[in-house]
Formats: structure tokens, sequence, C-alpha cells
């Protein structure tokens, strides 16, 4: 975890120089056009990138100090901190709603909402945030090149998306399938919705699901791969989606999984790929393990096949779910490697602590860990929140 810890140090300090570079951009463009600019507010720009070069560039040489390093606590805190100060940079001059070119006044940042030819809102989701959904669709490779994310302002605002998307085609009477048990705030949602029925799977089985799904003709069936309950009971995703993908009657269906509780384990949509596999909608909250520990807001994101993406944004936008760019820079810039290698650490922490409680706890007590990953195709099992319960 240290060389991760150095690389993230480095991209802290390119991506200052970066803001920097745009702050040059946008000052050159300001002048070119006659915009009013105030040089006082350009000297606090610049005060605050010399601090935070410098203390940036401090933090970077304690990473590679030889007989002098930091405890991985310190480093992480540090880095937080370092990493809010690079985001009120970068916001010191942006808009939620940036200027055109016909504004006499210094009202942008990004020089990319000059000229522009869509509404400038944040709303919309502007360049910083795609740039962001492109390396997290990198970062978790669900599967194939024909889907895309979206990242919303928190998992339940990610949930929103596919609900108000699946009411948009759910006539009156129409069945949904859960499982014992969806996270609860999904679940009360769903429930007070008085124009569908939901019916139960009797387990967490993936056989069970599918046979009430198709005993009832149901429309959409929630399926997750860890329930985030007690004794976190498990899914065999893989099986599920292997036997519907060859079954009929499946290809006008909806599966919605959560994700959460095993993030980045499952290329989920290459599992269900085919003719008659049914429409997979993926989301889960990206407010603990895609934020790399530091956890400084809420975040949620939505993956679906590319060719509903008009439609999803579309969604986003009117239900003002998504994520704005100032908390889209509070996201690290983590890759693949960095994000398994950080979930792999989880993973084998959690299984060696609960074989420990397990050999030492009371009889009446009972240490749960979802040991089916391997088994169910999943290349981690995430430290899902072990939980104990009497």
């Amino acid at each position: 975890m240290l060389d991760i810890w150095i690389l993230l140090g480095k991209q802290l300090h390119s991506s200052c120089e970066k803001l920097h570079a745009r702050y040059v951009q946008k000052m050159a463009l300001a002048e070119q056009l006659g915009l009013e600019t105030d040089s006082w507010c350009g000297s606090v720009f610049s005060s605050l990138y010399n601090n935070l070069t410098g203390l940036t560039q401090g933090f970077n040489k304690a990473l590679t100090r030889p007989n002098e390093t930091l405890p991985l606590w310190k480093i992480e805190d540090r880095y937080r901190v370092l990493f809010q100060m690079q985001s009120a940079l970068g916001l010191l001059f942006e808009r939620v709603s940036a200027s055109y070119d016909q504004s006499r006044r210094d009202w942008f940042f990004d020089t990319r909402a000059q000229n522009g030819n869509a509404v400038n809102y944040d709303r919309y989701g502007l360049g910083d945030l795609r740039d962001v959904e492109l390396r997290f669709l990198d970062v978790l490779r669900l599967g194939g090149q024909t889907i895309d994310l979206l990242l919303t302002s928190s998992g339940m605002a990610a949930f929103q998306i596919i609900q108000q998307y699946l009411l948009h085609r759910l006539p009156a009477g129409s069945i949904v399938v859960l499982p014992p048990y969806i996270y609860f705030e999904a679940m009360e949602l769903l429930q007070s919705l008085t124009h569908i029925q939901i019916q139960y799977a009797p387990t967490f089985k993936a056989e069970d699901k599918i046979a009430t799904a198709n005993l009832h003709n149901a429309s959409v069936v929630f399926v997750d791969p860890v329930a985030n309950v007690v004794g976190l009971p498990p899914t065999d995703l893989r099986t599920f989606a292997r036997i519907v993908t060859a079954s009929s009657g499946w290809s006008d269906r909806c599966v919605v999984v959560d994700g959460t509780m095993a993030s980045g384990a499952m290329p989920v949509h290459d599992w269900f790929n085919g003719p008659t596999a049914p429409k997979l909608l993926y989301y889960e909250s990206a407010s603990k393990y895609l934020q790399f520990g530091l956890d400084v807001q809420m975040a949620g994101l939505v993956a679906y096949p590319a060719e509903m993406d008009m439609e999803m944004r579309t969604i986003r936008r009117n239900t003002g779910s998504v994520m704005y760019s100032r908390n889209a820079s509070l996201l690290p810039p983590i890759d693949f490697v960095m994000y398994q290698t950080r979930m792999s650490l989880l993973t084998s922490n959690a299984s060696r602590l609960s074989h420990q409680l397990s050999m030492t706890l009371s009889p009446m007590v009972e240490c749960s860990f979802p040991t089916e990953w391997e088994q169910y195709g999943s290349s981690m099992g995430g430290d899902t929140e072990g939980r104990l319960s009497p």
C-alpha cells in the first residue's frame, strides 16, 4: 500500500500543475476577450497554489525518506487534507453555470465552458465529471465495451435513477421480485409504490429467485451478490446469469444488482450477455470503497447498457441526482490496479479476522464472512463490513 500512496502523492503534484496550467489558459483567454478580472482573486489562487505545491512536495519526500517511514494512518490523513486543498484550488474560479463568451465578466475556470452548444449547468454533467466517470469505468471493469456509467450524489441517488427508469415502463400490476432483504432504504421506496406488486423469494439462492420470477411472471428481479444484513448471505450471481441468459422469457425483464458489498469484484455485464439476456441495471454506493478510505463525501454510481445512455442522463439531470463537478474533484484518482490491490487486502484481512474470531468466540456467537466468493466467480470478497451476530 505504501507504493500506492507514493503514486497518489505524485499524481497530486501533477494535478496541481494541471490546475495551474488551466488558470494560465483561463487568464490568457480572459485577456483576449477583454473580460473584467480581479487581480486580488488571482493572488489568492497563486498563494494557495504555492502553499499546496510546497506541502505536496514535503508529503512526497516524507513517503520516500529512508528509515523514517510515516505510519499509514498519518499518510492517509495528510493526503486527505492535501486532496481537499487541491479541490478548493480548482473551485476558486469554477461556476455551476459558467458563462459563454458573450459575457464581459470573468465567469468561468475551465475554458471548455466557452462557446458551448449546450446549457452550462453543472446539473447536466460537465467535462471534469465525465473524465471521472470514464476513469471509474476502467477501475470497476464491470464487463464489455457496451456499457456506460453515471456518477450520482449518493448510492440512493443512483437507485433513484434506476427506479425512475423502471417507473416509466412498469404498468399497473407489474411484479417485482426481491430477495428476503435488500438495502432498507431502497426496500422502503419500492414498498411505497402502490401500482406494483412485490413478491419475495424464499431464500437468497439464485435458483429460488429465478423460480419466483418465473412463477409470477415478474418484470423486474433484484439480485445482490452479498446482502447488507446480519449473516451476510451471498447469492451466486454468475450462476443466476448463466441460467437466465439461456432461458426463454427473460429478454424482456430487468435485473437490478446492488454491487456495493462486492465493489469491483465481478464483470457482471459480461455475465448478462446474449440475445435472450435480461437488461442489467447495476448500481452501488461510492461513499466507502471507491473513495479509498478518504470518506469525505457521499457518492454513488449506476452502470447500464450504452444504448440507454441518453435516457439515463436525462433522468439524472431532471431528478437532480447528479454528482456535481466540485464533488467529483474529491474522488481520488485511483486506477484498476490500485483498487484491486486495496480491495484484495481488505478481503484478506477480513477473512483472516473472521477465521481467528471463529476459533475463539463462544459457540453462542457466530462470525459471518461470505467465504463462497471465490466459487461464485468473484475476484475478491471485500471487507463486506463483517458482522457478529448472537
